[in-house]
């Protein structure tokens, strides 16, 4: 007699079990397993695919991000008034349009230079179908600006022929100089004075004072050294550099000019054919200041106060005075010359307290003549046909080791 409960289990065991299907229930299995599989490696091909293709895009929003950082810094360190347009524009140039409202790129300035940020969405491929749909990519660049020596090298270049008056001729207390200093005729240095660089004259040299510290070595006797300094009288004439790279508000011409403090806010180039002035306490100003006289003894820049703060408004060029006696030869070609200025006409005229400059003063035809005290601080180069120094507590700059004033771009990001 069958018991009823067993032959119901059996029963149940074979409608578990389609005999009309081949493998039955463990083909089943397989079917579900297999589809697992193709998804999962869906989901690999996805990432790779677009994994490379993401790698890719950084790859290019980088060097597009590194370009753009490049461009606006060159632009701001050339004086151009555009490096924001410069940066976007090169990095448009490289597939990254910031019109495209999948692409942002940023150009800022901050205090390590000039940032580039790229950020835009990336290709997708498989991963779509993973629900992934907001990758991006982002890059930063930061580019530094480092001006180049516009001064040759020099800190102080005296490169006339004075005919017995000492080209370079300093005298005073507790002055210092960070940088190479050169004579094409005497070199005199008189009290407790330090030099950093490279000291050097053509025909004889007279250091006088027991606490005169040349720590590049003594004062070497070398051959004529040429003109150091980029400019040229013909870069400040109606058409020249100024004209095609200053906008015309910003280009003042006439005979002589008082500038006030106004004037000094305005800032500018000021262009003078008899004199500059400026005179007075606590000013700061961006200005580049230039004489193109018309006849000898004219021409004159002179700057007399305290606490001023003077910037150059074009290129590095803080002053170019052209005044000129006894002589029209240019000394921008290597000597001897056959109408030599008289190295006692003074070009430019500085005395005052507690001043800040950063910028080259050139007086290519005259000497610069410098009394100034009270930790008074002159970067960038004095470059003179003669040099004459006087004061305490002076200190200028030029870099060591020469240069040719070419700006150089520096990637730090």
């Amino acid at each position: 007699m069958k018991r009823p409960d067993a032959e119901s289990g059996r029963d149940r065991r074979r409608r578990l079990v389609d005999p009309t299907r081949p493998g039955g229930r463990d083909e089943g299995i397989s079917t579900i397993t297999a589809a697992v599989s193709i998804v999962v490696l869906l989901g690999f091909a996805a990432l790779a695919i677009d994994g490379s293709s993401l790698y890719r895009e950084r790859g290019d929003a980088q060097n597009a991000a590194d370009l753009a950082a490049y461009a606006a810094a060159n632009e701001a360190c050339t004086g151009g008034s555009r490096p924001v347009e410069k940066g976007r524009a090169q990095a448009a140039a490289n597939g990254f349009d910031d019109s495209d409202p999948d692409i942002a790129v940023g150009i800022t300035k901050e205090p390590a230079g000039w940032r580039a940020e790229i950020t835009a969405n990336a290709d997708r491929y498989f991963s779509r179908i993973l629900e992934a749909n907001s990758l991006k990519v982002n890059a930063v660049a930061v580019v530094r600006c480092a001006k180049g020596d516009t001064s040759g090298g020099y800190a102080i270049f005296a490169g006339g022929d004075c005919n017995g008056t000492k080209a370079l001729n300093w005298s005073g207390n507790g002055n210092y100089v960070d940088g190479n200093v050169h004579s094409n005729d005497d070199f005199n240095m008189a009290g407790h004075n330090t030099i950093t660089g490279k000291v050097s004259y053509v025909t004889s040299a007279y250091a006088s004072g027991p606490q005169i510290d040349f720590q590049g070595g003594r004062p070497q006797q070398e051959s004529w050294a040429d003109w150091p300094v980029k400019y040229r009288t013909e870069d400040f004439l109606p058409g020249g550099r100024v004209d095609q790279e200053v906008a015309a508000e910003h280009i003042h011409r006439g005979a002589k000019f008082d500038l006030n403090e106004a004037n000094l806010q305005q800032g500018g180039v000021y262009i003078a054919t008899e004199e500059i002035k400026i005179s007075g306490r606590e000013y700061s100003a961006k200005v580049t200041l230039v004489t193109l006289p018309t006849e000898e003894g004219k021409g004159l820049v002179r700057i007399s106060g305290n606490l001023m703060r003077l910037e150059p408004f074009w290129k590095d060029v803080i002053v170019f005075s052209d005044y000129y006696e006894g002589g029209s030869d240019y000394p921008y070609a290597p000597g001897p010359y056959s109408s030599k200025p008289d190295c006692a006409g003074e070009g430019i005229i500085f005395d005052g307290g507690l001043n800040r400059w950063n910028g080259l003063l050139v007086a290519p035809r005259s000497t610069i003549n410098i009394h100034m005290h009270n930790n008074t601080q002159l970067a960038g180069g004095t470059i003179g046909w003669a040099v004459k120094l006087g004061g305490s507590e002076l200190m200028l700059s030029g870099k060591t080791g020469g240069g040719h004033g070419e700006n150089q771009l520096e990637l730090v990001r």
